[in-house]
This record gives structure tokens, C-alpha cells and sequence, in this order.
């Protein structure tokens, strides 16, 4: 996640669980577009548009003002 300077074991942004194997992520971003993936904590094993591998293609999020 380029927002938080690529940390893959970054605590703050731990996903939770949902359950159903459900997990979500909740994060006050400024505005702007980032690049994301979401991993196993501490590794690079990723799900992405291209699958479940090692380091898969990263994903955009855009961020607007709240009105």
C-alpha cells in the first residue's frame, strides 16, 4: 500500500475479520489515488485481479473529500 510506505506487517493496517472469510480494512485516507494489495501479514503471498501467487499486480483505490 503505497500509503503506508509498502509495510507489509504494518499493524495499523491489519484487515479484520468479517467473518465468512470476510476481511476488511477500514482507513481515513487523504485525497488522492493509491496503489494497494491485500497480503498475508508479513509476507507478499497476495490476492489480486491476476490470482493468488507471490507479489500479484497491485490494485488502485481513489480517496475524495467527504461532503
Amino acid at each position: 500500500m503505497d500509503f503506508n510506505g509498502w509495510s507489509n506487517a504494518d499493524p495499523n493496517f491489519a484487515m479484520m475479520t468479517a467473518g465468512d472469510g470476510i476481511h476488511v480494512l477500514i482507513a481515513w485516507l487523504a485525497p488522492g489515488t493509491y496503489q494497494y494489495k491485500p497480503v498475508v501479514t508479513g509476507t507478499w503471498d497476495s490476492i489480486s485481479i491476476d490470482g493468488r501467487l507471490i507479489n500479484t499486480a497491485n490494485m488502485s483505490v481513489t480517496a475524495n473529500t467527504v461532503r
